[in-house]
This record gives C-alpha cells, structure tokens and sequence, in this order.
C-alpha cells in the first residue's frame, strides 16, 4: 500500500551516485542534446514541479493535522504516508499517477525552498499558481451542473457522431413501442413538429444542431415513429433512432458519424489558417517536415488529427482536442462548443522506451543540482485531470462540513438538496486565448484570431450528405 522509497525497484538505466560532482581532478561531462530534448527535459521539469505541488495543496485540504511543517511534506514526498490515508482522493489519486515513482526523487533546489516556505494551504496555493506558466488559469465559482440531457447534447455535437444506445439508456416508451409498432403506418416529415419537443429544444443550443432537424425528421420517417411519440421522446432515444438510419442496418457499429462535429471543424480551421504555426510547434517537439506534411494531409482529408505522429528519435506524439471549461460544469451550453473554448494539447506518449530513456538521464550527466531532470514524461491532458478532480471534491467536502457546523438549519438533507442544485468547483485550466499547446512553457503555443472565429461560425452545423457518409464510414473504421 505505501510507496516508501526504500522498497521501490530501481529504474532502468546506468547507476550512478547522486554526488552531483565529478572525481576530483576531472571536469563534468555534458553530454550535447537535441533542441527537442532539452524541450521535453525542460517541460519533465515543469510538471513534475506542478505535480508535486498539487500533492501539497491536497494533503494540507485533506489532512490538516498531519501536514503542518515543511518536514511533514518532505515525508509525504519520501512515501512516509500516515494510516487511515488510503481513504483519501489526494493518496489513490498520487498512487496511481506515479507507478511506481517517487516524488522526493524530482525535488530541485528551487523547488526544496518553495517548499521551506510553505506553511498552511494558502501558501501552497500560492506556490501552485506561481509555478503555472502563463497559459494556465485558476478557476473558481458556483455553478448549477448540467444535466444528464444537456450533457449527452454537448458530448455529442463536439464529436458529431451518434452512438449505439444501450437498452438501459432507452426510455420505457421507445422500448414497448420497438417491441409493438406498426410498420404498416406511414408518416411524412411535415407531420413532426419539433418545436414541441423538449429534447430539440435543449439541441437546438448546440451551433453544430442548427441544420439537423430535417435529419432527424427523416430518421423518424424511417423509424415509422409517431409524431406524438417523436416529441416526448428523450436525447438518447432520438440518438438511438439517427443511428439506426444512418448505420445503414449494420450492427456491428457503434458508433455512427453524422454531421461536422465542433471538433473537426477545430481541425479544420488549424490546418487551413495556421498551418505554419503548426509546423513551427511541432518542429520543436521533433517532428520533421516529411512527418509534418502526413499529419497535414490526414487532417485535410479527414478533418482530425492522426492517431501517433513520429518523431525523429523514434517517439510518439499524440494529439487530442479537449475543451477548456468541462462539459460537466458548463453553464451556458452553447458556449461549451464554442471555439474558444478548445485546446488541442500534444502530449508525447508515455511509453516504456520513454520512460526508459528519461530513467536514463542522472544527476551525473548534469552540470548543476537543478539541471537533474525529471524521471516522468510530462503528459499534460492527465495533469489537467489530476489538478482537477481531487481539489474540487476536497474543497467541496471542506465547504460542505463548513456548512454542516455554522447552524442546526445545515442538516445532511439540506446540504444533499444545495449541492443537487448547486455546486462550488476549483480547478486549473488553460486560459482563454490559448489555442494549441506542445508543453507546459512559455512559447510552446499559439492562439486563435477573428478570422478563426468566423470560419468556425461558417462551418459549423454544416450537415453531411448521406451519399459521402458511407464511402467516410470505410475511411474512418
């Protein structure tokens, strides 16, 4: 259950005594390294510092009363974990992140004296934020949770595909009129009136849904579903009904691309307006210009990203679309797909000959204390998870007891009504005008401008015609 130090296995690569000086009489060697290694050093060093950080601030939340000094949290990053912790989000969370590593072991002498400095959670905050480059942002404020509908609504129009329903996520009524319906009958598209239906009305918020009805009008069609059902009927069902048409009766499927979802005209407008600046990025993580042209000729033709994109040492690089502010926090569901709210982040993949090659690098091979690198690839999507969850959840059960202890009307029930209806979140995300990451520092991004927007506004809810959809049906699966 503990990660002590002591009992970690040793990590691949040479060993050396962390002397952090050269015998005497003879001058440290430094070892020439590629400008996309030193980048992928630098950004290790970054987000290790961060990681280590948010540990801090979730132990002192969590456990106020065995994180008080500097040498309490000198202990927590050595492993020295205290009973009753397992129970905690701030312990799985950090045991599942490392794997096997140790924190104490990526402290640099900066860091060592942050950390001296620390002295309650508002300090450690602090840090936290000081240590943030410039492209990410603290978030705080109270919100009213989407629900379930407005979630699945936004999830769908940022993929623009439609998925294979599950008979648990059928209504009760779509599922006895499957089971008695008259195939005999015939409707007409003029006969559905969506705008009496609730479920299109919560669509309808979604830019990319401006042009869909007529589809799902002609699913319905299809479907021999009554209109009367057609407006009562829920998200999922609606889901369900357009993947039945537009699967073309295969059921092996499972899922079904309709229309130009938000995050492919994302890709789209990268690729046609900032192609050069994508090329620049992408070049100082070791991506050639013969890679480059491929990843430009994928997103071309299928308007997203390409699963792996090489590097010139034999890595990996992956590239994902994320929005900013979570779907499951979004207030104002048409803003939730808007564009300024994407970031597509480039992560270099966390494989075994990475890890085995950053195990490699040792204080020995560096010219000071600060210059030993890291041991963990930097994988910024995970931290940004990592920094979100746990701190939400500790700072809502913090303010929660609050509550529960101010006055006798903060009984459980109480509390369980508010938090349904509303709910305090804390978390860190990349800041508005930040577009396209490729690490963690200062000039390792680009940002959006009016023509982006405006493209996106012209191309979004532009629905596919059903004759291109098979033959990109054969493409993408």
């Amino acid at each position: 259950m503990k990660l002590l130090k002591q009992n970690m296995p040793p990590l691949p690569g040479k060993t050396i005594p962390r002397t952090g000086k050269a015998p005497l009489g003879q001058r440290q060697a430094v070892p020439e390294i590629s400008s996309y290694e030193k980048l992928l050093r630098d950004e290790a060093r970054i987000y290790n510092e961060l990681d280590i950080l948010v540990t801090v601030v979730q132990a002192m939340e969590e456990v106020p009363e065995d994180i008080k000094t500097p040498e309490d949290i000198f202990s927590l990053l050595n492993g020295d974990y205290k009973p009753g912790w397992e129970q905690k989000d701030f312990y799985n969370a950090l045991k599942e992140e490392l794997d096997g590593f140790c924190l104490h072991d990526n402290l640099t002498a900066d860091l060592k004296y942050t950390i001296f400095r620390i002295k309650n959670p508002e300090d450690a905050r602090k840090a936290l934020d000081k240590a943030m480059s410039g492209m990410i942002e603290r978030e705080e404020k109270t919100i009213v949770p989407p629900p379930t509908e407005a979630r699945r609504t936004m999830r769908m129009a940022f993929n623009g595909f439609v998925e294979r329903q599950n008979g648990s996520r059928i209504s009760e009524v779509y599922a006895e009129y499957l089971n008695t319906r008259d195939v005999s009958k015939r409707y007409r598209i003029e006969d559905y009136d969506l705008e009496k239906s609730a479920a299109w009305q919560l669509m309808k918020q979604q830019p990319a849904f401006k042009n869909f009805d007529k589809a799902m009008k002609k699913a319905f069609v299809k479907m021999n579903v009554p209109p009367e059902l057609a407006v009562k009927m829920p998200v999922s069902d609606i889901e369900q009904i357009v993947f039945d048409d537009f699967s073309r009766g295969n059921q092996f499927k499972r899922k079904a691309h309709v229309f130009n979802g938000a995050k492919n005209v994302f890709c789209e407008i990268l690729i046609n307006n900032h192609e050069k600046d994508l090329k620049l990025l992408l070049g100082k993580m070791g991506v050639d210009e013969e890679e480059f042209e491929n990843v430009a000729k994928f997103m071309r033709e299928k308007s997203q990203f390409p699963p792996l994109i090489r590097t010139v040492d034999g890595g990996w690089i992956e590239a994902s679309v994320h929005h900013k502010e979570n779907i499951k926090d979004a207030n104002d569901y048409a803003a939730a797909n808007a564009i300024d709210n994407f970031v597509t982040i480039f992560d270099r993949v966390d494989d075994k000959k990475s890890r085995q090659k950053i195990a490699s690098w040792t204080r020995d091979a560096c010219e000071t204390e600060n210059d030993f690198p890291p041991r963990r690839i930097p994988r910024i999507h995970d931290l940004l998870h990592r920094m979100d969850e746990p701190l939400g959840k500790a700072y809502c059960r913090r303010k929660e007891a609050e509550k529960r202890n101010a006055s006798e009307e903060w009984k459980p029930r109480k509390i369980k009504e508010v938090v349904m209806h509303e709910e305090t979140i804390r978390r860190l995300r990349f800041k508005k005008d930040v577009c396209c990451v490729g690490g963690l520092s200062k000039g390792m991004s680009f940002s959006l401008n009016e023509k982006d927007a405006k493209d996106y506004e012209n191309k979004i809810g532009q629905m596919k015609e059903q004759s291109n959809f098979v033959k990109r049906e054969r493409q993408r699966y």
